[in-house]
């Protein structure tokens, strides 16, 4: 079993390498572009190529784990909430209005103008496909509660910080390694360990402001984490998790991310690590 998970990780690390390329190519070849920070013009919309590696690892997998040794997992649920969510992120990659933001900015345009924007699509479409989540998990109606905040604010959470070169892999990783510490190496496999080796071939291209996620891409890493964090780790931690969420928006809303990790030298430190 061992010797296999090895083998299945390899092969798809390689699939995902040659599968990066390629995405990129199209990305180029197709003008998908935006400019980042620095004002450069590069690819942007990566959501299709950690979307694409999802599909094919969980076309692939369950030569090593049987269907029957699933048991009741959200497999089937979680591949089409994943694939709806990157659809709605992919649509506001090209045609999102760029100037509106935050929740407010997009429903005042929904009141003053009776326009119904690609943002506030992305984020009613995400409090659906959370409340789908918690039907189906079907936990205490308290819980459920907090699970509905982790989720949402998780989601937007990486996408606010999808403003610098890493910045949202870099927050994605680190809290993905306090569930490798604490869940069932199954759930792991099923759920987390594709996404990590999604994001760690993607890493060094985005950390060197080469490529960015896009909405489709960080919105889905987003989503990942919180649903991982819901399923996978005790209410202590999600509790934990959700003051973490609360405090992050919080600093958007009253400054900014950015100018906050600036004022902290450890933080800045890492924010900075590997950035051209």
């Amino acid at each position: 079993m061992l010797t296999q998970v090895v083998f299945f990780t390899i092969m798809m690390m390689c699939i995902g390498v040659l599968l990066l390329q390629v995405v990129i190519k199209y990305l180029v070849n197709h003008h998908i572009v935006a400019k980042n920070y620095l004002q450069q013009e590069i690819p942007i919309g990566l959501g299709m190529y950690l979307w694409l590696f999802l599909i094919i690892y969980y076309s692939s997998f369950q030569w090593i784990i049987p269907t029957y040794e699933i048991k009741q997992t959200l497999l089937r649920e979680y591949i089409v909430i994943l694939t709806i969510l990157f659809i709605v992120g992919w649509l506001d990659d090209q045609v999102g209005d760029s100037e509106v933001k935050g929740f407010k900015g997009h429903l005042m345009k929904l009141m003053k103008e009776r326009r119904l924007t690609t943002g506030l699509l992305k984020a009613l479409s995400t409090g659906v496909l959370t409340v789908w989540v918690l039907i189906i998990l079907e936990h205490h109606p308290l819980l459920e509660v907090l699970q509905f905040f982790i989720l949402t604010l998780m989601t937007n959470g990486v996408n606010l910080l999808d403003l610098r070169p890493g910045r949202a892999i870099k927050f994605f990783l680190l809290l993905s390694s306090v569930i490798f510490l604490i869940s069932s190496l199954l759930n792991i496999f099923i759920y987390l360990l594709p996404v990590v080796i999604a994001v760690l071939l993607l890493l060094p291209k985005d950390i060197q402001g080469k490529v960015m996620l896009g909405d489709s891409g960080s919105n889905l890493l987003g989503f990942v984490l919180g649903f991982c964090f819901i399923i996978m780790t005790p209410w202590w931690t999600q509790i934990s998790v959700f003051i973490l969420l609360v405090y992050m928006h919080w600093i958007s809303e009253q400054s900014s991310i950015t100018q906050w990790i600036q004022t902290k030298p450890f933080i800045h430190w890492i924010d900075q690590w590997g950035r051209v």
